[in-house]
C-alpha cells in the first residue's frame, strides 16, 4: 500500500463514483479500477459495495478512509511546515475579489499607509492560474473554512419598486416560491439564495442569467425578477427603482471571510494583511 493508492482511494471514496473520480484524477476509469482492485487484493478485504453505477464505502472502507484522512492531512501539514522557510517577504498580495469591492477599498488604503511598498493585485477571473487569497462569503460555520473569518452579514431581498412586494418591510421566503429569481454566471447569486429557499421548503426558479451587477439591477428595476444580496455590499449596486426587503424567515446569514491559498502557506505580508483586515472589521 503506497501514498498514490491512498490518494486514489480517497478520491473514489469522496465521489462514490468510479468514472467521476477518474475524471477528477485525470486518469482513465479502467486504470483507476485496477488500482482500487489491487489495493483491495493487497488488504484482503473489499472496501466498497457496488450499487449499480455507484459505489459505497463498507465498514472496511470507512476505517481506511478515516486513517487515510489523517495520513493525507499529516503529510500536507508537514509539507507546509517545511515550506515556511522558503516563503520570503513578498510585497505583492494577490486577492481574488468575489465580493466586497467597496468594503475593502478603505482596508487596502489603510494597510498601504502602514506598508507603502505593498502592491495589491485584484483578480476577477476564476481561470487566473494564481494561488491567491480570496474575499468570499461562506456559510455560517465559517470556522470550518481554510481562512480568516471577518464578520457575519445579513442577506436581503432586492425587488422592483413596481413589484407588489415593494410595500412590505420584511418577507418570509415561502412567499417567493413562485417568483422568478435572477442568477449570475459566477454562481454567487445561486449560492446565497438556494440554501435558504431550500430551508423554506422549495427550490428557487432561476429564470434569468446575467453577467454583471448592472445587468442584475436592470432586470430587477424592470420587475423581471428578484435577487438575494448581502446587506453590507449594497453599496456596490445602483439601487434607484429597487426596494430592499429584510427576510424574517428563515434566518439568512452569511460570513465574509478571506480564504487562504490552497497549495502553499501564507507569505509574511499575506499574514499581516489578513490579521489587519480581521481587526479592521472587528472594530
Amino acid at each position: 500500500m503506497n501514498l498514490l493508492q491512498l490518494e486514489y482511494f480517497h478520491t473514489v471514496a469522496v465521489c462514490e463514483h468510479m468514472t467521476r473520480a477518474a475524471r477528477q484524477l485525470h486518469i482513465s476509469q479502467p486504470t483507476l479500477s485496477q488500482v482500487i482492485a489491487r489495493l483491495e487484493d493487497e488488504l484482503g478485504v473489499r472496501l466498497f459495495d457496488r450499487k449499480g453505477r455507484h459505489i459505497q464505502l463498507n465498514e472496511h472502507g470507512k476505517l481506511l478512509l478515516e486513517r487515510t484522512n489523517y495520513i493525507l492531512k499529516y503529510i500536507d501539514e508537514t509539507k507546509k511546515e517545511l515550506m515556511k522557510d522558503s516563503v520570503k517577504e513578498d510585497p505583492n498580495i494577490y486577492i481574488r475579489m468575489y465580493v466586497g469591492h467597496y468594503l475593502f477599498a478603505d482596508v487596502f488604503t489603510q494597510f498601504q499607509t502602514l506598508y507603502p511598498f505593498v502592491r495589491f493585485h485584484l483578480l476577477f477571473e476564476d481561470n487566473d492560474a494564481i494561488d491567491a487569497l480570496a474575499i468570499q462569503y461562506a456559510g455560517t460555520l465559517a470556522n470550518t473554512l481554510n481562512g480568516c473569518y471577518l464578520f457575519d452579514d445579513e442577506i436581503v431581498l432586492l425587488t422592483s419598486e413596481k413589484s407588489d412586494l415593494a410595500g412590505k418591510k420584511s418577507i418570509d421566503l415561502t412567499e417567493l416560491k413562485d417568483r422568478n429569481f435572477i442568477a449570475n454566471e459566477t454562481g454567487f447569486l445561486k449560492e446565497i439564495t438556494q440554501p435558504y429557499c431550500e430551508k423554506a421548503g422549495f427550490l428557487p426558479h432561476f429564470s434569468y442569467m446575467v453577467k454583471s451587477n448592472p445587468e442584475m439591477t436592470a432586470l430587477i428595476r424592470l420587475n423581471y425578477g428578484i435577487a438575494c444580496w448581502p446587506s453590507k455590499c449594497l453599496s456596490e449596486l445602483e439601487l434607484d427603482g429597487i426596494a430592499v426587503l429584510k427576510i424574517h424567515r428563515p434566518l439568512c446569514i452569511r460570513s465574509l471571510c478571506i480564504g487562504y491559498p490552497e497549495k502553499r502557506p501564507l507569505t509574511d505580508m499575506e499574514q499581516k494583511f489578513t490579521e489587519f483586515a480581521r481587526e479592521y472589521f472587528q472594530k
